[in-house]
């Protein structure tokens, strides 16, 4: 009997990169908190307060360039035209987690193509960045690639890239992670931070960027044209 071949198709690519400049822009993101922090022992993002413009402020120039390179190169790996595309940042804003309680959602960002996360302050047994599948391709009926509440109970062996429900990373400072922002999203537990203990202020920057296409391409069904041929009636 020949052996199976096994076709593994539609990966999910998330793109991290450490800054190298990251001592200088962590300084930056830190001196800036009177501007663009907030109230953070209630909240986790500056956007409630309507603090989501920090690509505005013109001291954070050279970080934004640097996460649109990086957007770029991201698209480049699925083979993107990128000189058909104008990358605009639509969206930015403080992220700061200073409770033991304060954990974030699962969530994704209706708003943009391509979302980030930037790191400027990550404590030991912080939380861990967690991206989830919610299509589960491979998984033939519900529960079955479940592993909680009964972890004895398992219908799988093992979590692998095939059947993982979840996907966790550590962060560390000067780290810049870019995904799909249609992605799910959220933080969870360090694994060795059994009993919740608060490790220390987290900080950093997220945002949203849009592709458009450029203001002279206008030829294509799929993409959003330029603002410049946008009205308002």
């Amino acid at each position: 009997m020949s052996n199976p071949e096994l076709l593994a198709m539609f990966p999910t690519v998330i793109y991290s990169v450490q800054l190298d400049n990251y001592e200088e822009i962590n300084k930056l993101i830190v001196d800036k908190l009177p501007v663009h922090g907030f109230e953070s022992y209630e909240l986790i993002t500056g956007e409630p307060e309507g603090k989501s413009l920090v690509h505005c402020d013109p001291d954070f120039q050279k970080f934004f360039e640097q996460v649109t390179y990086h957007a770029q190169q991201y698209m480049k790996i699925f083979k993107v035209k990128n000189e058909l595309f104008d990358y605009f940042t639509t969206k930015s804003w403080y992220v700061i987690i200073n409770r033991a309680d304060h954990h974030i959602k699962y969530h994704m960002h209706s708003a943009g193509h391509i979302s980030f996360s930037y790191y400027a302050e990550v404590p030991n047994l912080s939380d861990v960045l967690s991206f989830r599948d919610n299509n589960l391709a491979n998984c033939a009926f519900d529960g079955l690639f479940d592993v909680k509440p009964y972890p004895d109970r398992n219908l799988i062996t093992e979590i692998t890239e095939l059947n993982c429900k979840t996907y966790r990373m550590e962060t560390r400072p000067g780290q810049l992670i870019l995904f799909p922002s249609k992605l799910f999203h959220g933080t969870e537990l360090h694994p060795e931070n059994v009993n919740n203990v608060f490790p220390g202020r987290r900080l950093g920057i997220a945002g949203d960027i849009n592709m458009l296409l450029r203001p002279e391409v206008w030829n294509f069904e799929s993409g959003k044209l330029n603002w410049n041929h946008w009205r308002k009636f």
